[in-house]
């Protein structure tokens, strides 16, 4: 007897954590082949069984495949390859975990922590990149000495330059827009894009005044016994099992794996839905959406009372020109995953070529589809760009200290016969202050010099830098509270910063002002500041 069930999750559930041994796979073998194959020897080692048994086993194995090409976003497991399939590795953990305000709300903390010029509805038109470059002050610059490696282009006029890229758009983007990067990519990088395998997996979301489901549903999968949709083929065609063709008007729905409850949301349901079936309904209306999704669940669960949703959502990665698709999924032929054969993968960088014949980065793609082991997901995406951008922190740029006009070399050494270090010579020492007479023949303090030069134990370091200009407290006349000496202090150590960070050349220091606050008189200050100078 035929029947149409609904089953909940868990009845049934295949994963990429199959079991199935695919690393030793042949060249073209795809997942489908392996999971037709086993599961015709399953079903041989149950002949024996009652027809209606089996005829189940056979519901749940097309609801595997419907499922298994959603999760994928491919239009069929046979498109998958076996060589690739066991790369993917699961995360420890809970699966299931829902920003409350959505994923803005991750990268606003990002940029809370960032300096970040985040700039919205800039399209990129085209991104030209130079493939020679020469070092000006430790900088990358195009022969011209002028003009940086990298021009962005929007196609609203802006131009943006820039040493370094990292292009993050979808691989369903990149195989969309060939021309986008000029000169074209290298042949190994364009061969990784297109060897990849991108397609949709949709959402669709129905919102009810209240829920009409067991509090305790886990959710409503859509086993069909009889009807079965065909998803065992690589080109679909709206095709039953039995060789029927339906129109996809009709056909579409049947591509729905389930509905589960949606967290943290009193009445709504998610549908899941893939392949081609769910470009088709990204093209319907939400009311057309709800309809269909309506008349599914009333025939599935036997229940004619079930409400229209009050409102439909529903993802539509497929028709955004930005995506044209969900993520991405290993293909046959996939060989950007090869360790050996890093020229086409999508890790590569794009590099220019230096007059010594040494070649730097400039130019670099991310996002999920880099991701070895993390592929379709978010962490996989955050996790590649983390790894891209160490290609340029590696990169052999070279410094030019020497013909620098603001440092004329790198740091000090000490030579023979210096005594700038010398207790006992102190007149020579970097660390005397330059100081100025006052009328009670007392002297103050009004210059000093602060770098890794005046560290007795640290030159030539970053840190030695730093402690000198912490170390640098001026001895100020009595009158003058202390925290003023402490607010000169800390601004002689930004001074130290030199060898890292900036210069600043000070012209004056003024006290312009006096009050009393009970018995201290306060001096307020003024820094006159003619040059800041900011260094690479």
């Amino acid at each position: 007897m035929h029947m149409d069930v609904a089953a909940r999750r868990g009845d049934c559930i295949a994963s990429r954590k199959c079991g199935i041994e695919c690393r030793s796979a042949p060249p073209e073998l795809s997942v489908g082949r392996v999971f037709r194959k086993k599961f015709l020897q399953y079903m041989n080692d149950s002949e024996t069984e009652h027809p209606v048994r089996r005829e189940l086993k056979k519901a749940m194995y097309h609801w595997v495949l419907r499922w298994q090409r959603i999760d994928n976003a491919c239009n069929s497991i046979k498109e998958l390859s076996a060589n690739c399939w066991g790369n993917y590795i699961f995360c420890d953990g809970n699966e299931n975990m829902n920003p409350k305000a959505g994923y803005i709300s991750v990268l606003g903390s990002i940029l809370e922590e960032s300096r970040a010029d985040l700039r919205l509805n800039s399209e990129v038109s085209s991104i030209n990149y130079a493939t020679e470059v020469v070092v000006k002050n430790g900088s990358l610059f195009r022969p011209d000495g002028c003009t940086l490696p990298v021009i962005v282009k929007c196609r609203d006029g802006r131009e943006f330059e820039a040493e370094h890229v990292m292009v993050t758009p979808s691989i369903g983007y990149l195989k969309a827009h060939p021309n986008l990067f000029s000169p074209p990519l290298p042949q190994g990088l364009q061969k990784a894009i297109t060897s990849t395998g991108f397609g949709t997996i949709d959402k669709i979301f129905l919102e009810y005044e209240q829920p009409w489901w067991p509090e305790d549903c886990e959710g409503i999968q859509i086993v069909w016994t009889k009807d079965i949709p065909d998803f065992d083929k690589v080109v679909q065609r709206s095709q039953l099992v039995d060789g029927t063709v339906e129109e996809m008007k009709q056909f579409w729905v049947r591509a729905i794996s389930g509905f589960d409850p949606v967290f943290n949301q009193k009445a709504m349901l998610c549908g899941w839905i893939g392949g081609a079936e769910a470009e088709y309904m990204e093209k319907l209306s939400e009311r057309e959406v709800g309809e269909a999704c309506t008349q599914l669940l009333r025939r599935f669960l036997g229940r004619s009372d079930i409400p229209n949703p009050k409102r439909v959502f529903r993802s539509q990665w497929a028709t955004d020109p930005f995506f044209r698709g969900s993520y991405c999924y290993h293909s046959l032929g996939c060989e950007c995953l090869k360790e050996d054969k890093e020229e086409n993968h999508l890790n590569t960088p794009v590099c220019a070529g230096m007059s010594d014949g040494h070649k730097v980065p400039v130019l670099v793609l991310a996002g999920e589809a880099n991701s070895k082991c993390y592929y379709s997901t978010v962490h996989g995406a955050l996790q590649s760009g983390m790894k891209q951008i160490s290609h340029y922190i590696q990169s052999t740029t070279r410094s030019q200290w020497a013909t620098d006009p603001f440092f004329r070399g790198s740091y000090c050494y000490h030579s023979l016969g210096c005594e700038c270090l010398k207790e006992d010579k102190e007149e020579n020492h970097l660390n005397t202050p330059v100081c100025a007479g006052m009328s009670d023949g007392q002297k103050v303090p009004v210059l000093v010099l602060a770098g890794e030069a005046n560290s007795k134990c640290y030159y030539s370091t970053v840190h030695g830098a730093l402690q000198s200009g912490n170390e640098t407290n001026f001895p100020l006349h009595p009158k003058v509270p202390q925290v003023h000496q402490t607010g000169i202090s800390l601004w002689a150590a930004s001074v130290g910063m030199t060898p890292a960070v900036s210069v600043l050349c000070c012209h004056s220091i003024i006290v312009d002002a006096t009050h009393e606050q009970g018995d201290l008189q306060i001096f307020t200050f003024h820094i006159h500041i003619n040059t800041v100078w900011l260094l690479y």
